[in-house]
Parts: C-alpha cells; structure tokens; sequence
C-alpha cells in the first residue's frame, strides 16, 4: 500500500489484502507435534497444565481429612463416656440407651418415641426418659461448632461404631 501511494480501486485492495492473509491447514496434529525441518522447535512443545490437586494440595486435604477423622473419633468417645456417665455405668443400660441412639437417631427408618419403645418392648416413658439423656450428653459435646463435612463423618462413625458395639440393624 505504501508503494503504491495513491488512490486504488476496491478489486486491487482486495487482491493484495487476500494474498497475504495465511491459509488455515485443515489437517488435524497433536498439540505437542514439533515439525522438525523448521527451527521452531520449541513453538509448540509444552506441557498441558493440569487440572488435579497439586501434591501440596493432596496433602493438605489428606491431613484436613485426618484431622477431622481424629476429632470426630474423640467426640464419638466424648459421647459413649457422657452416655456411661448418664446411665452409671451399667452395661444393661448403656446397651439400651445406644439402642435408643440408634432408632431414634441413626437408623434408616427414623423411628418416633413410640415405635422405638416398641420395637424394644419398653414402656414410651422410658424412651423419653432415655432420650432426655442422649439430648443432653449431645448438647455437652457442642456439635452445632462442627460443619457439615465433619457432621456427616460424625454421623456416619458413631452408626459405625454402634453397629459394631452392638448388633443393630
């Protein structure tokens, strides 16, 4: 354009615009495919970045994980030693009142008072009494500080460990 240093007509902009604009090559290559009779070597030979977890991060979330495992483990005995407390330390009773945990709590049906005193043929009065109890020894451990990811793995060790205590279902 500079040689020509004038007016040119739209057809002639045109042509030397379209001679110099690169033509795209259709054929599909690797993204690290290096063309070896150029000396651009190092154009297109680079890594991907990737996407997981650092090894810093998997760390860190291995540790997190282990340290909320040792919590939640600590609280589960927190609350079988609140629970002995609550029942004096009589095996019959702390059976009982795990039992009471479980179907009022923990199990798959989410019993209410009643179907709990029935299922373990125990008068309502005793389940509620129990029930005062495990509210109580709960309230002591502070759980509403816990967040939801130790929560679940609080629940899901303490049917854990009650279901290998004793054999509910």
């Amino acid at each position: 354009m500079r040689l020509v240093d004038g007016p040119l007509e739209i057809n002639d902009i045109r042509n030397l615009v379209m001679s110099r604009l690169i033509l795209l090559d259709p054929a599909m290559i690797p993204i690290t495919y290096v063309d070896t009779k150029g000396d651009d070597k190092d154009l297109l030979d680079f890594q991907i970045p990737d996407q997981g977890m650092s090894p810093e991060e998997l760390l860190l979330a291995k540790e997190e994980h282990s340290g909320m495992k040792s919590l939640v483990e600590s609280l589960i005995d927190k609350l079988i030693y609140y629970l002995r407390k609550e029942v004096r330390n009589k095996p019959k009773q702390l059976k009982l009142i795990q039992e009471i945990l479980w179907y009022i709590y923990l199990s798959p049906h989410k019993l209410n008072q009643t179907e709990t005193a029935e299922a373990l043929k125990i008068s309502a009065g005793s389940v509620n009494h129990y029930d005062k109890k495990i509210k109580k020894a709960l309230n002591e451990l502070q759980l509403k500080k816990l967040g939801l990811a130790e929560a679940r793995l609080f629940q899901a060790a303490l049917k854990k460990r009650l279901e290998k205590d004793s054999s509910l279902n």
